[in-house]
């Protein structure tokens, strides 16, 4: 792809949900890459937007797979269970994940063990989250960060609780809001992917073109907001700054409709 830098890379940068996911949560090279990656920008910038990805998305599964440990007669039971999502395929890779890393460099283990591994992990990737980034685009309707609401241990139940998921339903969408007055960057980005077959490209133009209807705020609800996904990061990342992901396969073409650069970490 072509670089805006000449081949060189930007010192700014921003950061999406998969590589927060690998710094936060996952262990071994992708977390020491994925944290590198972080710890070279100047800035890196983290959008409200990608941490609600990475709660809703990959630290949610670590809190399912957590939370089922306590709900399963045995080892066997949970393995079978983790199996059972295949219908799901980026969920079962996630749930998966979090077992790997849970069992890392243990010649045994047991689902007493998973658990407070996990707990661990969990507790930690959401208290640093924003740890060596600076927060970039704030979204006023998702009040997901409170740390007394945000995620939660309850000691009786043995479980983390997660609230607050989900933006605040009354008034317009931040995020909306702040991309609806680009119609030709829009129209850009439905142009770059209206052709792609994957379901989650064809949620994205539908999202795309509602934000290019004057009268399209009104209804602009949460699962719309979700469906931009990797449109965001594109349309928020700064002409002096690249996209870092490892997704570059989805990020680039959205990337590149606006002239930006996107690399893996």
């Amino acid at each position: 792809m072509r670089s805006l830098t000449g081949g060189r890379r930007m010192s700014k940068q921003i950061i999406d949900a998969t590589v927060l996911a690998d710094a936060r949560l996952k262990s071994g090279d992708r977390a020491s890459t994925a944290n590198a990656a972080i710890e070279a920008g100047t800035p890196s910038l983290l959008p409200d937007y990608a941490v609600k990805e990475f709660k809703n998305g990959p630290l949610a599964n670590f809190v399912l797979v957590h939370n089922k440990c306590g709900e399963v007669a045995d080892l066997g039971e949970l393995i079978a269970w983790c199996g059972s999502h295949f219908r799901q395929p980026h969920r079962t890779g996630t749930i998966l994940e979090a077992l790997r890393v849970a069992t890392a460099g243990k010649q045994s283990t047991s689902l007493t063990r998973i658990k407070y591994e996990l707990r661990i992990r969990i507790a930690r990737a959401w208290k640093r989250r924003r740890s060596g980034t600076q927060r970039f685009s704030e979204l006023a309707c998702y009040r997901g960060e409170d740390l007394n609401n945000g995620l939660t241990y309850d000691d009786g139940a043995n479980t983390f609780v997660l609230r607050r998921r989900k933006c605040d339903a009354e008034g317009e969408c931040s995020m909306a809001v702040q991309i609806a007055d680009r119609a030709e960057e829009l129209q850009a980005l439905v142009r770059a992917i209206e052709s792609d077959p994957k379901p989650e490209s064809k949620k994205r133009c539908s999202a795309l073109r509602i934000l290019l209807d004057p009268e399209g705020l009104a209804d602009f609800d949460e699962r719309r907001c979700r469906a931009l996904g990797d449109a965001v990061y594109a349309l928020l990342c700064p002409v002096d700054a690249e996209i870092v992901t490892t997704n570059v396969r989805d990020h680039e073409p959205l990337a590149t409709a606006l002239g930006r650069t996107v690399r893996a970490p």
